[in-house]
């Protein structure tokens, strides 16, 4: 891909509801990907739990980031 990957900010929806888990697990599936990069917005506490549960090893790192490698997951903590 040229022009260097593309940014998606991927928002966890309701706290509460299957949001979280379903963001945290196309952000893990995706965090290899060359082309793409992920940041999750959200409650921090909510999405690191669902990282713990769903992803587990998994690292996070909070936004902004200089993107230097796609092993970790960026979020954007949001109250």
């Amino acid at each position: 891909m040229t022009g260097g990957a593309k940014t998606i900010a991927l928002t966890i929806g309701d706290p509460n509801g299957i949001g979280p888990e379903i963001a945290v697990k196309a952000a893990t599936a995706l965090r290899g990907s060359d082309d793409i990069r992920v940041v999750l917005v959200g409650d921090e506490h909510v999405i690191r739990h669902y990282g713990e549960r769903c992803a587990p090893g998994v690292k996070f790192q909070r936004f902004p980031t200089n993107f230097s490698g796609n092993e970790a997951i960026t979020l954007h903590p949001v109250d």
